[in-house]
């Protein structure tokens, strides 16, 4: 085997350029960084290429682990599974109340601070506002003779309670504030006093993302190219498109929201592309403990996770302090490695790939088409009995063909909804039995389920043959299947598991790098 390898990596290693690069090996870099990214090459790296200071292996090797890579991958993988449209926050709903989750940016903040509601400002409550208020604001329009103006959306009187307990200690129902609260009164209080200035201010020319042209919103301001608004919102909002806030005066526009939405559903793909890219055992996509979320998640997680969490696997991640929902920021678009708990398993236990599946059996059922390649069938010759009413699937004429292995890799999944449920719902509670059984091995939950799909051989050929799609645009064909696939194959598992490693030997595939011709 160990011959087979080194002569694998013989037949497959690129070819050191000559000191400048020619046409054709120019066009083979592209064709790399296009394969890879998904954009060509880079002035930078072309120049370097074309000198002669980078070959097609380094190329492949840098590239491999480039963030256009991990966004390409990611998106490959997200096809592959099936995912269509992002989803909707709203959709997911809390673990105490069943209640659909608001945006954040869609409330008032905080809820009308007056007499009727002094008793909910607890230290708790408004710590919660207070970081609930270093994010996106929710800003209305109002009309000024320079120009439609947009500003934090608060009412006079929740202005004037927020100063008065800011700066005296003095609540709205004229009673001391809460103990422990004041400080948090003081955090807040710029928000009000910048957030609204009066007309004729010092305001900045915005073009908000959901008019960048020219101000639409009514015919009066026919010509005028930009809104006006104040610095406070700017500085909220994520810069002069306000990209990371919405406003009630037009309609339901929520950009931040609209970035989680896509977040959530590219975790999975996240997840699988920074695997490959930091050189991980690709095994970890169902069997790994952590997660990859944005700032942008973590802000959203930090608004709505308190209400959230205790649906997740163990009602909690590990990685709860870490700085994405500790001191969030929803304009961060970087990507982090966060720790959930062992009971998690890749993707599999991702919220957006239960919102994906929607049921026990088709967890099971993605899995087994995703990351073993494979489908369940049933013989031509096979005949439905109508008359078989048999509850048991694994015994029901017809049905039993596909339930007899389906039941028991869906029975991984017994802490999620059966079926029907489009929401993150894990049982913490009654604790059901989660034992099931695929390739005649036992296990318990998707941790246990992942663990044994990840030691089999049809999840090392699947993955190769995911790996070869997405280098070469197509599927393997049968004869490639039979003379390539063993080889690579064994490249994957002599590797560690490191995707990779199989990635950058068909990029080095004298067929790969063969000139198409014109």
């Amino acid at each position: 085997m160990k011959r087979k390898i080194a002569a694998l990596v013989g037949i497959l290693s690129f070819s050191a350029i000559a000191p400048a690069a020619d046409l054709v090996s120019l066009r083979q870099a592209e064709k790399i960084s296009l394969t890879l990214t998904a954009k060509p090459l880079s002035p930078e790296l072309r120049k370097s290429f074309l000198a002669g200071q980078i070959t097609l292996e380094a190329l492949a090797d840098k590239l491999s682990t480039d963030p256009d890579f991990i966004e390409n991958f990611a998106m490959f993988y997200t096809r592959t599974m099936g995912f269509q449209l992002p989803f909707h926050a709203y959709e997911l709903r809390d673990a105490a109340e069943n209640e659909s989750f608001g945006s954040i940016t869609s409330q008032q903040y905080p809820e009308g601070y007056n007499a009727e509601y002094a008793k909910n400002y607890d230290k708790e409550h408004m710590e919660r506002n207070a970081i609930a208020m270093r994010g996106p604001l929710q800003v209305k329009l109002k009309d000024c003779p320079e120009g439609p103006v947009l500003h934090f959306s608060a009412n006079p009187v929740s202005i004037e309670s927020v100063k008065k307990a800011a700066a005296t200690g003095i609540g709205p129902d004229g009673r001391a504030v809460l103990e422990g609260t004041l400080p948090f009164w003081k955090e807040i209080l710029p928000i009000y006093e910048r957030g609204d200035l009066p007309c004729g201010s010092n305001f900045v020319d915005v073009k908000p993302w959901w008019d960048p042209v020219q101000v639409s919103v009514d015919s009066k301001y026919r010509g005028l190219t930009s809104y006006k608004a104040t610095p406070l919102v700017v500085e909220h909002c994520g810069g002069s498109d306000l990209k990371l806030c919405n406003t009630t005066s037009l309609g339901d526009k929520d950009r931040f929201t609209d970035l989680f939405n896509r977040d959530l559903m590219l975790e999975p793909g996240y997840y699988i592309a920074h695997t490959v890219a930091e050189d991980r055992p690709f095994t970890e996509i169902v069997t790994g403990t952590d997660t990859i979320m944005t700032g942008t998640y973590g802000t959203w997680m930090t608004f709505n996770g308190p209400r959230l969490w205790a649906n997740y696997p163990g009602g909690s991640i590990d990685d709860a302090n870490h700085p994405i929902f500790k001191t969030p920021n929803a304009a961060d678009r970087k990507h982090y490695r966060i720790k959930r708990n062992a009971l998690h398993a890749g993707v599999l236990t991702s919220p957006a790939y239960q919102l994906l599946t929607n049921g026990r059996r088709a967890k099971a059922n993605k899995a087994y088409e995703t990351f073993l390649c494979s489908k369940f069938g049933v013989p031509a010759t096979a005949k439905p009995d109508p008359t078989d009413s048999n509850p048991d699937l694994t015994q029901r004429a017809y049905c039993s063909f596909c339930h007899k292995s389906l039941e028991p890799m869906a029975a991984f999944f017994n802490n999620w909804p059966l079926t029907g449920e489009p929401n993150y719902l894990y049982d913490n509670k009654t604790n059901p039995d989660s034992r099931g059984r695929f390739a005649g091995v036992d296990g318990k939950g998707a941790a246990g389920f992942g663990k044994i799909m990840s030691e089999t051989e049809a999840f090392a050929e699947c993955t190769t043959k995911r790996a070869f799609e997405f280098v070469n645009g197509r599927k393997m064909s049968a004869a490639e299947i039979e003379k390539q696939l063993p080889t690579y194959v064994a490249l994957l598992r002599s590797s560690k598991m490191s995707l990779r490693a199989v990635i950058k030997a068909m990029l080095a595939d004298p067929q790969f790098l063969k000139p198409t011709k014109e």
